[in-house]
């Protein structure tokens, strides 16, 4: 689990229902994509969702300590490497919440198509992109999917003919 913030810093995050759902929604959809992971250090007051790349990591989101802390308390995340620096990802509990909140989400879509903000700056992948299954998308969904773009192909009705 996360070590908790020293109370007597003295600025202490209010942390309402709204909020934590809020920063759920970016933060888990962040944390799916692959590679990504929530670092957090003893002594910061904020923790940073990154992940590796050829030019080194890259940050994809930052969140408070307390907000960190409500998503281990939840089981929404599970520690990947303690330390100095300790690593969090994602559960299947996380993974679940994800989903339900972005089913709940104003425009969202429960494959991920659509993040449901309307500001398009935490867009999720088209669907279309066959990268990596999509939030909803199960891996027999996309086994099909794959089964049905090479029969495309082999009949010829598929343009791009991979």
């Amino acid at each position: 689990m996360i070590a908790p913030s020293n109370p007597k810093q003295g600025d202490e995050v209010l942390l309402d229902d709204a909020r934590l759902m809020s920063e759920a929604i970016r933060v888990l959809r962040r944390l799916c994509e692959p590679g990504a992971v929530l670092a957090v250090a003893a002594a910061m007051d904020r923790a940073v969702v990154l992940r590796d790349s050829p030019e080194g990591a890259v940050r994809l989101a930052v969140l408070d300590r307390p907000v960190a802390e409500a998503f281990a308390l939840r089981d929404w995340i599970t520690c990947r490497k303690p330390g100095r620096v300790t690593q969090y990802e994602i559960t299947s509990t996380g993974r679940a919440m994800l989903r339900r909140l972005m089913a709940q989400a104003p425009g969202a879509t429960v494959d991920g198509v659509e993040c449901g903000r309307g500001d398009g700056t935490d867009a999720m992948p088209d669907a279309g992109e066959r990268g990596r299954p999509a939030l909803g998308e199960t891996p027999v969904m996309a086994l099909a999917g794959e089964v049905i773009e090479l029969l495309e192909i082999v009949e010829g009705r598929c343009p791009t003919g991979r």
